[in-house]
């Protein structure tokens, strides 16, 4: 469900409180451990088996638990069964993290020996240290 669309149940379940959009949006990006954001705006709940996660981490995700190379075709229906996302984005995935992915002469693609499991650590509000 988009949050914009939750704002509106939640008024319709209570009418006479002021709830303003943005609200009910940072509640749910809060409420991770029962929200999954797809992309695009659109929520999930984790009780209904959405992991959520960057598209590397799924990526990395999905040919774990699959135990062998996949097509970039593949890849993609997987990928896009919990993240809204261009097609384009899941290549450009693909290659940017040569360290998690490797491409063998047939186009497939599976994990790099070693490649861990845990999330990409989040580079949010980090700066780039200036070099005066």
């Amino acid at each position: 469900m988009h949050y914009q669309e939750m704002a509106t149940k939640v008024m319709e379940f209570f009418p006479k409180k002021p709830v303003k959009v943005n609200t009910v949006h940072n509640e749910m990006v809060k409420s991770n451990s029962v929200f999954v954001n797809m992309g695009l705006g659109i929520y999930g709940l984790k009780s209904w088996g959405y992991k959520g996660g960057i598209v590397a981490d799924i990526l990395v995700r999905i040919l774990h638990e699959h135990s062998r190379p996949m097509t970039i075709k593949e890849l993609t229906q997987n990928v896009l069964k919990e993240k809204m996302c261009s097609p384009n984005t899941i290549l450009l995935n693909l290659h940017k993290h040569k360290e998690r992915f490797v491409k063998d002469d047939n186009g497939m693609y599976s994990l790099k020996e070693g490649v861990s499991l845990e999330p990409t650590k989040s580079k949010k509000g980090r700066r780039k240290k200036s070099s005066s």
